[in-house]
């Protein structure tokens, strides 16, 4: 850390001359991929704030927060705390992308119950227009949901208008399949 007013006055310089500077980023990334990605963006000087769960009592989704690893992915980055599957956590962050500089793009081809979830996401939030999307679903992940989504012609996923987020589960599907 600089200890000297000319050690901060040089530091100061250094990071308004990185090529990211002043855009801001929220950092919603778990795995390995994400962070790294994001991580970049931080290290050449965007503003990222990574939006963390809350704690539980078991193992934390995002690891060890004190671990060599975690420190690394997510070096130069600001954190906050926000329940997403509340409404007042969702309303900050709603906020927050209003003032962000990069558009959202959920990680959430896992299944069609996430990506329902994401696209509702998407329709609530003024610039956030992409979606990650796995065009190549295995049977347990196009099983999982009714209706499933479909990639258009165009590359784009319907938002839909339905009430709920778009998807109904199939119990019989998950029973079928699920591992007492």
């Amino acid at each position: 850390m600089p200890e000297s007013p000319a050690d901060k006055s040089a530091l100061s310089q250094a990071q308004t001359r990185l090529p990211l500077n002043g855009l801001k980023v929220l950092d919603l990334t778990h795995a390995r991929a994400g962070p790294t990605a994001v991580r970049h963006l931080a290290d050449w000087g965007a503003d990222v704030i990574k939006i963390e769960p809350p704690a539980t009592d078991g193992e934390e989704i995002t690891g060890n927060r004190h671990g060599f690893d975690f420190q690394n992915l997510h070096r130069n980055k600001r954190a906050m705390t926000l329940n997403l599957k509340d409404a007042k956590g969702l309303e900050v962050f709603k906020r927050l992308a209003e003032r962000a500089d990069i558009d959202l793009v959920p990680h959430s081809w896992l299944t069609h119950l996430l990506n329902g979830y994401s696209l509702q996401l998407i329709a609530t939030l003024p610039r956030a227009r992409y979606l990650e999307f796995n065009v190549s679903q295995s049977h347990l992940t196009r099983g999982i949901a009714q209706a499933p989504f479909a990639l258009a012609a165009d590359g784009t996923v319907a938002i839909p208008d339905t009430p709920g987020i778009g998807v109904s589960v199939d119990r019989d599907f998950i029973a079928k399949h699920r591992v007492n």
